[in-house]
């Protein structure tokens, strides 16, 4: 349904200008679909598309999902996104809400750790904000090494994908944070950026999701 060029660039080896989730609502027989764009040739191409959708069929399902409500909001910067660190916090709280999992030395991570957890956050950002990136070796190695991961509350799960079930995780993790004043500013702003970029591997297709709040 998009133009071939934008086809073409989601099958890059890049990260994909898109994530994705499905989660259940309270309501009966009801999700909730979130779709993240970011970049301009992403919102333009994806975004009125989405406009058009009232129903999608899916191969699975008998009967078409009905789309019942759209909701949109759109951050022109990354300030937008990321406000003020108005008092300092030694804890930080994610829930992996869907299933996630790192690519590790070829193999899938059962279990997440803050360095695995950093290096896809810092990845993510320096993709999508260049002009901004997150280069120096040394800050990145001062946050994997004054965050940790104090408590945890977590099970096994798997994700199918062509035809494959993918190994994962879903709970949360507490971080505890030792940084300094700088440092602790960085891992702020990937914090804020964390429920739109998800973590992790396969974002694009609906793994990964995250969020900050309970």
């Amino acid at each position: 349904s998009i133009s071939p060029d934008f086809a073409n660039l989601l099958h890059e080896p890049t990260l994909t200008p898109l994530t994705q989730s499905v989660m259940r609502t309270s309501t009966p027989n009801e999700v909730l679909w979130q779709i993240n764009l970011f970049g301009e040739n992403s919102i333009t191409e994806i975004s009125a598309l989405m406009e058009t959708w009232e129903a999608v069929t899916l191969e699975r399902l008998q009967e078409p999902v009905v789309i019942v409500r759209k909701e949109s909001t759109i951050y022109p910067s990354v300030e937008d996104i990321v406000p003020t660190r108005e008092a300092r916090r030694n804890f930080y709280t994610l829930h992996f809400v869907t299933p996630t999992t790192f690519k590790s030395d070829g193999e899938y991570a059962l279990f997440p750790s803050s360095r695995l957890i950093i290096q896809s956050l810092v990845n993510k950002w320096n993709a999508i904000y260049p002009h901004l990136s997150m280069k120096d070796e040394d800050a990145i190695r001062m946050l994997q090494e004054g965050l940790r991961i104090r408590n945890y509350k977590l099970n096994s799960t798997t994700y199918p994908m062509g035809g494959l079930k993918l190994p994962g995780f879903m709970g949360y993790v507490e971080l505890q944070a030792k940084l300094s004043d700088p440092i602790h500013e960085l891992w702020h702003m990937l914090y804020c950026i964390s429920p739109y970029t998800g973590i992790g591997v396969k974002t694009a297709l609906g793994m990964g999701a995250v969020t900050t709040k309970f």
